[in-house]
């Protein structure tokens, strides 16, 4: 096998010239960023100075960007009407508006979404005629929502069009079109009476959200008559099952909104055996929602009288605590009925909601109810509720009070093994001493380790083995018998010389699925930052436009990152957000600085524990900082404090994110704001992840973007630019993204709750991993793949996060180990995957490529390498085969990373001139031996993997950059 030495000098000199080209386009591409720039604020000029300033001027600009910039005006001052009238004169003048309206019927969508955003802003007739006909003949769902938006300042005279764009649509367009319309038109006017005599589901739908803030008798009339065929239809009845079509419609949230609408605005009686013990959970919540508008004691005992030990008493606890803060005397009834409740159910319930008020009880100790309430906080203590009891105890000053709650807790104190641990890790000293106990310490629970998994080592060995029989049996099948005639020395310089070539055909395979990939990016990112431009914040926070996300932030011995990330958290541009943060069992101080820094204490909290994780020690409140939730537990690894937040999560998303991360401002808003665009379900979203040593940071927020100052921080932002920008972009248009970061990785709640959570030695798969990301976002795809349900996963390049990369190289082998082993580990949990069609790509496309190149690979380059070195060493090669070699590992290379800076800066200016000078000298060392070094530390994950630990292991923080 041998290249012409012409051929040779060909590739070398087509890949450095590609590479030139390459650096010679990145910087052309800066500095036509700089001229937008300038030429943006131009036209902006241009427009103030004719429109607002009416002066007499005139300049030629594209249609697009004189829109752009009209839009931006529009966006932050509010323009008169005549001042208005004037712009859109002149505009239809030059032909811009009919521009627009010409593209509003472009084949693709990206397009019509742009003439919808664009056309939005003028508010002629000619406009809104163009949109109102679109949206008549539009199919596409999501361009709908654009054309919607656009007409909901004039829904009035749209209503008609836009109610017919519900039928037949997707429920994401119609929860989405019902909120616009029932909140921008507000009367009961034609549209809406006609369509009471609609027969569609999705008008039904309309007309019972409609009825939920407008009253009257002809939508009491519908909803009765459709409550009555609803639970027909429930019972089997054969004709109504034509009427509600279950596999097409939500019919479980369509009955029980009209069972909560009956209730709430029209007052029907709910109290009857049907809804009482009705097999739905939200119909019984319904039914105790009904109970608590009577605001009185009787309200109280009347959901009491339902529970059942159920998940729905969590939710009677929140609703009697809400009951009894109107009335704080309802507290004491309920302690003079704590002693003897209908049955141990209600007694859980009861302590539960005086839990919340352990300090009021204790203060009406010297009240006529006083034996009343010992035995209450008796009840309290044996039910482990113990936690708002302990925060008393620390604060009080009063000797009698103290008296009368030692007596209390000495009574339980020898036999219950959980209150002892709770008053020598909570109680202060001086407290424990004056009860006469003397403090101990408690070693947190141990974390119990998933066995090791024979079958996986066995897989294991039998991939090494292949790895390493490979290259021989293919030199055996080239030469055949031609080898009996060799000796055994020609045989070994024969095989040693031939594996280079090989690795030659090896690393031309790989980087031009890189190549690939980046090419696919730069189609991506492209689409992705237009359609961020056509979203405006009009749009997106249009009521439920987007979903509610919990941000989950797990912690373990973070302190010096810890409160810049929470602040960071907390000051995010959305909607509807909590922040979770989880202290995994840190050794250092992370919990005690975030107790100081947001003032907060520690409060019983009752939640249904949907996923299994480890023991919750506490949870810390501020009722000034109502968003914010911290969890104190046992260790347990990251993927069990996940699972914890997620059993304390509220939101219909929830996102996790590493404590030493921040995100930008609007970066939650980028993320989510892609679902608007997806043709399916949403269930996974990653962010773009990026070193955050090089920024300075101030009160949690990213103040100045820069580029690690240390060589090996340097070289990992050129990493995470080819792992992120241009591979998963490019993974996500194939359909087969399987990692999103555990830095910034959101996830449908129910979706992810139904798949049995993050994976962990204490869940349902009774295992640990170190790939808890990846391995989430397969077993995701898997579960979907196999219900045959349509689903979306995405990445987003826009939606920074920034994390703090590993600044000595220990901490990044071992960052480098774990990110291998926990690869092996998902791709051994999943190899009936592998290769399977009914994975469709996933199984054919995504897991081969991990199998075969991330897994396998460096165990083939391994032997590459040590047969180079032999060749070398006894001068067997050529110098064709060395410059060979030199092309396609470190040319090609170099080309992959230079495309992954060009796709990273082509929509924004993210970097000065400097920083991307340096980012381009980095792109080009970082081939000539450290992405080679990298690539061979693998092989060492690889034997790891074998003896896996399920540990991440310990990396060393430096902390944040202040300003």
């Amino acid at each position: 096998m041998i290249i012409p030495h012409q051929v040779i000098v060909w590739i070398l000199e087509g890949l450095g010239a590609a590479a030139a080209f390459l650096i010679i386009v990145i910087f052309l591409n800066k500095l036509l960023l700089r001229y937008r720039i300038w030429e943006s604020t131009q036209i902006k000029k241009y427009l103030v100075a004719k429109y607002l300033q009416k002066q007499a001027v005139q300049k030629h600009f594209s249609k697009r960007k004189l829109t752009d910039e009209f839009i931006n005006i529009c966006e932050q001052t509010e323009l008169d009407d005549e001042t208005l009238a004037t712009v859109v004169t002149d505009f239809d003048r030059q032909q811009i508006i009919a521009y627009h309206l010409f593209r509003l019927n472009s084949l693709r969508p990206i397009v019509r979404k742009a003439s919808a955003h664009y056309l939005a802003f003028f508010r002629s007739r000619k406009a809104l005629d163009g949109l109102k006909k679109r949206l008549v003949i539009e199919r596409n769902d999501s361009v709908k929502l654009y054309l919607l938006n656009s007409l909901k300042s004039n829904i009035d005279e749209s209503v008609d069009i836009i109610i017919e764009s519900l039928v037949g649509a997707s429920a994401f367009y119609r929860r989405r079109a019902i909120q616009i319309i029932t909140r921008h038109h507000n009367r009961f006017s034609y549209a809406i009476q006609s369509a009471l005599k609609r027969s569609e589901f999705e008008i039904k739908e309309l007309v019972a959200a409609f009825a939920v803030g407008y009253k009257n008798d002809d939508l009491l009339a519908f909803l009765q008559k459709e409550l009555i065929s609803l639970e027909a239809f429930y019972d089997g009845n054969e004709s109504n099952q034509l009427l509600y079509d279950s596999h097409r419609f939500d019919v479980d949230a369509y009955y029980f909104l009209i069972l909560r609408t009956l209730v709430n605005v029209y007052d029907e009686n709910i109290f009857i055996d049907r809804y009482l013990t009705h097999p739905k959970s939200e119909v019984r919540r319904i039914v105790i929602d009904a109970k608590s508008k009577r605001e009185n004691f009787d309200g109280i005992q009347s959901i009491l009288e339902g529970c059942d030990g159920s998940d729905m008493d969590f939710y009677r606890v929140e609703v009697i605590t809400r009951i009894a803060e109107i009335n704080r005397d309802y507290y004491m009834n309920l302690v003079s009925i704590f002693q003897n409740p209908g049955n141990a159910h209600q007694q859980k319930v009861i302590a539960s909601v005086l839990s919340f008020r352990t300090e009021y009880l204790i203060l009406k100790l010297n009240s006529p109810q006083r034996t009343q309430i010992i035995e209450s906080i008796k009840l309290l203590v044996s039910f482990g509720l113990t936690a708002d009891l302990i925060d008393f105890m620390n604060q009080n000053k009063d000797l009698a009070i103290e008296n009368d709650l030692f007596a209390i807790l000495r009574i339980y104190y020898s036999a219950d093994e959980r209150l002892k641990k709770e008053l020598h890790v909570y109680l202060r000293s001086d407290v424990l001493q004056r009860m006469g106990i003397a403090k101990e310490t408690y070693a947190p629970s141990v974390r119990e380790r998933s066995k090791v998994e024979k079958k996986k080592v066995l897989w294991l060995r039998r991939i090494l083995f292949v790895a390493l029989v490979f290259f021989p049996i293919v030199f055996l099948i080239r030469y055949n018998l031609d080898l009996l005639s060799k000796s055994f020395l020609e045989i070994i310089i024969a095989y040693a010389v031939d594996i280079n070539y090989y690795i030659v055909f090896y690393y031309v395979a790989v980087n031009l699925i890189y190549i690939l990939l980046v090419l696919l990016s730069m189609t991506g990112s492209r689409e992705q930052s237009r359609l961020w431009g056509y979203k405006n914040k009009n749009m997106l926070f249009e009521s439920e436009m987007l979903s509610s996300i919990s941000i989950i932030a797990p912690a373990y011995n973070e302190e010096l990152s810890i409160i810049d990330s929470v602040n960071s958290l907390l000051n995010l541009n959305y909607p509807q957000y909590e922040v979770i943060v989880v202290n995994d069992g840190s050794k250092d101080k992370t919990l005690q600085k975030l107790i100081e820094f947001f003032k907060l204490e520690r409060k019983n909290h009752i939640v249904s524990q949907k996923l299994p994780t480890m023991h919750v020690r506490g949870i810390y409140r501020n009722k000034l900082t109502p968003y914010l939730t911290v969890i104190d537990k046992d260790n347990g690894g990251k993927a069990d404090a996940l699972n914890t937040g997620i059993n304390y999560a509220v939101s219909e998303f929830v996102c996790g994110i590493d404590a030493d991360s921040m995100l930008e401002v609007n970066s939650l808003l980028k993320l989510m704001s892609v679902t608007v665009d997806h043709k399916y379900p949403t269930i996974c979203l990653g962010g773009n992840i990026f070193p955050a040593n090089g920024c300075e940071i101030d009160r949690g927020q990213v103040e100045k973007k820069g580029l690690p100052k240390t060589l090996i921080t340097r070289l990992q932002a050129i990493e995470y630019l080819r792992a992120f920008t241009s591979g998963r972009i490019g993974w996500a248009k194939l359909r087969s993204l399987l990692i999103v970061s555990g830095a910034f990785g959101l996830f449908k709640r129910k979706t992810l709750i139904e798949a049995g959570g993050y994976l962990t030695s204490s869940g349902i798969f009774k295992k640990d991993t170190v790939g808890e990301d990846m391995e989430l976002v397969v077993r995701l795809s898997r579960k979907a793949l196999e219900e045959k349900k349509p689903y979306q996963i995405d990445y987003v390049y826009n939606a920074h996060c920034y994390t703090e990369v590993p600044n000595d190289w220990k901490s990044l082998f071992k960052q480098r180990d774990r990110w291998h082993r926990g690869l092996i580990d998902i791709l051994s949990f999943h190899r009936h995957l592998i290769f399977n069609p009914r994975y469709k790509t996933v199984g054919t496309v995504g897991l081969p490529y991990f199998l075969i190149f991330e897994m396998i690979g460096p165990l083939f380059e391994a032997q590459g390498y040590l047969m180079l070195i032999l060749s070398i060493v006894f001068a067997l090669l050529d110098l064709e085969i060395l410059l060979a070699l030199f092309a396609v590992s470190i040319l090609m290379g170099i080309i992959v990373s230079l495309l992954s800076l060009l796709v990273t800066e082509r929509e924004s200016k993210y970097l000065g001139f400097s920083d991307t000078l340096t980012l381009v000298f980095f792109g080009i060392i970082e081939n000539l031996g450290y992405r080679q070094f990298m690539s061979l530390y693998r092989v060492k994950g690889y034997f790891s993997a074998m003896r896996e630990t399920g540990l991440w292991g310990i990396v060393t923080r430096s902390g944040f950059k202040k300003k």
